[in-house]
This record gives C-alpha cells, sequence and structure tokens, in this order.
C-alpha cells in the first residue's frame, strides 16, 4: 500500500547528487550499502520508474532527477521548516506535569485526570514515584505539584535539611486509609490462624514511605498479639494487593486502591479488629510562585474531595 513519499528518500537523492555515489551517500547517511540501496529501490518502486542510471559506474542519477535538483532541495527545506515549527507548537502547549505517590496514581489519579482535563486548557502528564521521589520532583521542577500520603495532622511533610519548608505548600485535598484486606475466600484459615495466634502478612520495605509507616504504626501492636509470618514484601501497594486477592496473606493497603475488589468480592476486610491507619492526601507545590494551572487544579481539588471513587 503507497504511504507517500518519505522525507529521507528525498534526502538520500540530494545525498547521491552531494556525494557523487551510493556507496558515499550511504556513509554519509550513517548507513550501510545494502540499506540505503534497499531505501533507493523503495523509492522508486513507489514512483514505479528507475531514478538512476544504472549504466553508469559508479551508479548514478539520471538526468531528468538531476535537474530536478533545486526542486527536490527546496522541498526538502520546506518539510524540514515546517516539522520544526510544528515541534515548537507543541511544546508550546500548556503542561502539567503531576507526580503521584505509585498507589494514588493507579486508584485515585485515573478518575481526577478524566474529570480534571475538562476543567483546565492544559495537557497533564502523570508520573509515579515514592513519595522522597514526587518531593524532589516538585522542589526541581520536573513537576508542578505532587500528590502524597501523609499520617494525619501528626505528621508534616519532611523536607531534605537543606530546603526550607516555606518553599513548599502541603495542601489537604482528601482522605483515605490503610486498611488489612485477605482474599475473601481466605477469612476461615485467617479466622483459623488468629485462634492460634498467628497472622499471614504481606508487607513493605523499609525504604518506602508505607514501609516506614507500616513498622511504626502497625508492626509493635502486631507483634505482641501475634506470630507474625512475613510472607513477601513489595514496595507496590498494587503488587500487595494482588498477594492479598491471591490468598497469600494479608495486605494493609489504601482503601482507594481495594474499593473496586472489595465490591466485587474477591477482597474482604482480614478483620474488624486489626490496625488500621487514616491518612491525608497532600497536594505539594512551590510555595514561592504559581502557574495558573497549578492555581486551577488547587482549586478544582478543593471543591472535589479524593479519593473520588470512594
Amino acid at each position: 500500500m503507497a504511504v507517500g513519499v518519505k522525507l529521507e528518500w528525498l534526502e538520500d537523492l540530494l545525498a547521491v547528487i552531494d556525494h557523487g555515489s551510493l556507496s558515499k551517500a550511504a556513509t554519509a547517511r550513517h548507513l550501510t550499502q545494502p540499506a540505503f540501496s534497499r531505501r533507493v529501490r523503495a523509492l522508486e518502486n513507489y514512483l514505479d520508474c528507475e531514478l538512476y542510471d544504472r549504466n553508469r559506474k559508479p551508479l548514478q542519477l539520471t538526468r531528468s532527477v538531476q535537474e530536478l535538483e533545486p526542486a527536490i532541495r527546496d522541498c526538502v527545506t520546506r518539510l524540514h521548516e515546517l516539522s520544526n515549527s510544528l515541534g515548537q507548537s507543541a511544546r508550546a502547549e500548556l503542561l502539567l506535569v503531576i507526580a503521584c505517590q505509585h498507589s494514588i496514581s493507579t486508584a485515585i489519579a485515573p478518575p481526577m485526570i478524566s474529570q480534571l482535563s475538562a476543567n483546565l486548557d492544559a495537557r497533564i502528564r502523570l508520573r509515579s514515584a515514592n513519595r522522597d521521589e514526587c518531593l524532589t520532583m516538585v522542589l526541581t521542577a520536573e513537576a508542578g505539584v505532587a500528590l502524597v500520603y501523609r499520617l494525619g495532622d501528626s505528621e508534616s511533610i519532611s523536607m531534605p535539611r537543606f530546603v526550607d519548608s516555606r518553599f513548599v505548600d502541603s495542601i489537604v485535598v482528601g482522605q483515605d486509609e490503610l486498611i488489612p484486606v485477605i482474599a475473601t475466600s481466605a477469612l476461615p484459615q485467617v479466622r483459623r490462624d488468629k485462634r492460634n495466634r498467628e497472622l499471614s502478612i504481606i508487607a513493605y520495605p523499609e525504604d518506602v514511605y508505607l514501609g516506614q509507616l507500616f513498622r511504626q504504626k502497625l508492626l509493635p501492636s502486631l507483634a505482641q498479639q501475634f506470630q507474625l509470618r512475613w510472607i513477601a514484601e513489595t514496595g507496590l501497594t498494587t503488587a500487595a494487593a494482588e498477594f492479598a486477592r491471591s490468598g497469600a496473606g494479608i495486605a494493609w493497603v489504601p482503601r482507594s486502591l481495594a474499593k473496586a475488589h472489595l465490591d466485587s468480592g474477591q477482597l474482604a476486610l482480614a478483620d474488624r479488629n486489626l490496625p488500621r491507619i487514616s491518612l491525608d492526601i497532600c497536594l505539594l507545590k512551590p510555595g514561592q510562585t504559581s502557574t495558573p494551572e497549578v492555581t486551577a487544579l488547587q482549586t478544582w481539588l478543593m471543591q472535589n474531595h479524593l479519593p473520588l471513587n470512594a
């Protein structure tokens, strides 16, 4: 199927004119001679005519093609100018980069962005990372804002020592909760384990925020009550939820992330007496200046409590 003459084909023609042979043109175009010859043949097949005089050594363009050199050069120049203009136009579009903790990216960001895109005259780019990385992206202007979890009013978003906290605003825009879940089919086993003072759990590593919360706020009381079996450890809440859904063990995951599986009956609360953790969802943004897009996002978030799917 014909797809149109490619810019690179026209540039190949000019390379042959400029360098005098296919082999030298291939070198100038950073191609092997077989690859360059295939491109030559592709253009001839598309136009259904021969562009090269194969009776001459080295191979040369036909006289009629050589006579079209000014028109070919003009066309290539115009196409490059158009390409550059299109690229500059695309880069000039307003872009709002939002950094989110991984679990927020999965459970909260999709419906948020779906609704938000109708209210902002800007393209939205989502970047998913750990909480510290989200903060760094705001500080280095790689992201306009970040959405992260915070442990209620008892915790401030910790800044690196070299950063003045006045340079980053932290605004609560919603609430979530870390809850213990397990596959519904595994509930009888959980009850038997509890009677034996045992629990099989899915944990988070210490170097991620939820792992720190788990060790500080959950592990001490759990270790006092139960003999804990650490079935698996993962830095991703989505993976923890899947471990729980398989029945491997109890995982503490954000309610927003577990909601769909709780509603479908695939997951259940492991036990109403097991501890939970209430979390604020915080918007982090530069404290000194703010773009219209960031201001519009902040206003929208304050009017639409997160998570939207809870």
